[in-house]
Order: structure tokens, then C-alpha cells, then sequence
């Protein structure tokens, strides 16, 4: 498509200066070459429609010019539709030094330690320690690092490397989960409630079944008196 395109702007360019050789000799007197000489015993009407076709096919060309370069991925591209994101990316290279970094992961280390990532690894070093200039905490360092930063969100951060043209780069996600982590503590509530419940049902069975044994216990005992009040009744002296 790009040679054929090439093409035709290269007929249309050729066309456009036999009509300025053809001008300039009309004005100027200007001796014209062979080509545009016989481009100029045209007729009228081949001569127009000659024109026509070519601002058709400059038309034509800018039109395709245009839809690639809208496919074009460029590197500001990629920058503003990684800033769109709710969650923190980073990309860099083994050494740590940062190749992308979006608003959002920095904004993040700028809550936490108070400047944007100038290296990757001393970020990473750094959210498992702990130690942060606000008063965010550290919920746990595995499988992940979570942090939950004073405005109440929850982040979970993940590293992995990555093996692109036979280099090493390192990427680094920052994921809100704070309706997740919401809902883990409103079930460790509900399991403890449950839990509670199930410790006094059982201890509630256990007093029904020692009840239970005590009455029976205290049945067979009155069986027993009035089977012998029954038997040792009348031949007991004195009565």
C-alpha cells in the first residue's frame, strides 16, 4: 500500500510540473522539454481531467497518511494512556533506574516517601521495610506488599523481571484493593462471630447431654427404689 501510494504521488508531482514548465513557458517563454511539450498538445478536457485525478490522488495519499499515522503507537502515546490508569505502573531497567513510570505510581511515592521514583530498587527495598514519611502501614510483605496509606487505600504491590531483547527490565504494579481488603476484614469479623456462636452451641449441647444423663440417672434410681419398696415392703419388721 505504501509503494503503490509512492507511486501515485510521484505521477501526481510529475503532473503538476508539466503544468508549471507549461506556464513558464506561456509567461516566461521558456523553452519546454520533450515530456511537457507533448503534455501541452493535449486536449483540453484530458488535460483537466488529468488535474482532476491528480488532486484526487494527492487526496487520496494524505487520507492514507493520516489513518497510519493515527495507527502509529508513539512513546508519548503509550505515556498518556498508562497516566489514564487508577493504578501505579513502573518500568526499568536491572540497574533500577526508571524507563516509565506513570502519575499514578508516582503520586503514590510521593505520599509515602515524599519525591517520585528515582530508582526502582531502592522503591522496592524501601516498601518492604516499611518505613514511610506519613503514617501508612505495612499490612504484610508476601505474596505481595500491601500498604495502607493514610487516605485509607489499600495497595498491593508486585514486581516481576522481564526478558525483552535479550535485556533484563523490571515492572512494578501498584493495585488498589482496598474493596477487597474492606471485605477480607468484614469476613475475619463474621467468621470470629461465628466461631463465638459455634463454642457456645457446643457448650450448650454439653450441658443438654450432661442434664439429659443426670435425669436418666435420676430416673433409674426411682425405678430402682420402687421395685424394692415393692418387694422388701411387707416382710420389713416393725411395719
Amino acid at each position: 500500500m505504501l509503494a503503490i501510494s509512492i507511486s501515485l504521488v510521484a505521477v501526481s508531482m510529475f503532473t503538476l510540473q508539466c503544468l508549471v514548465d507549461i506556464t513558464g513557458h506561456i509567461y516566461f517563454h521558456h523553452e519546454l522539454n520533450a515530456v511537457a511539450g507533448s503534455f501541452a498538445k493535449l486536449p483540453c478536457g484530458i488535460v483537466l481531467a488529468i488535474l482532476l485525478l491528480s488532486a484526487c490522488i494527492v487526496i487520496f495519499c494524505l487520507v492514507l497518511i493520516l489513518r497510519k499515522k493515527k495507527r502509529v503507537i508513539t512513546p508519548s502515546a503509550v505515556k498518556e494512556s498508562l497516566d489514564t490508569l487508577p493504578d501505579g505502573i513502573c518500568f526499568s531497567d536491572e540497574e533500577g533506574r526508571p524507563l516509565l513510570v506513570n502519575l499514578c505510581m508516582n503520586r503514590i511515592s510521593g505520599d509515602l516517601f515524599g519525591q517520585e521514583i528515582l530508582s526502582s530498587t531502592i522503591f522496592w527495598e524501601s516498601l518492604g521495610q516499611g518505613v514511610f514519611l506519613n503514617e501508612a502501614k505495612l499490612l504484610r510483605t508476601s505474596p505481595a506488599i500491601t500498604v495502607q496509606n493514610t487516605d485509607g487505600k489499600v495497595w498491593d504491590f508486585r514486581r516481576r523481571k522481564l526478558l525483552i531483547d535479550n535485556c533484563w527490565f523490571y515492572e512494578i504494579t501498584a493495585l488498589d484493593v482496598t474493596e477487597l481488603h474492606d471485605l477480607n476484614i468484614e469476613l475475619t469479623k463474621r467468621n470470629a462471630i461465628l466461631a463465638e456462636v459455634n463454642r457456645r452451641l457446643h457448650n450448650y449441647s454439653r450441658e443438654i447431654e450432661k442434664v439429659t444423663a443426670e435425669k436418666e440417672l435420676l430416673a433409674a434410681k426411682c425405678v430402682s427404689m420402687m421395685i424394692w419398696a415393692e418387694l422388701f415392703w411387707p416382710i420389713v419388721p416393725g411395719i
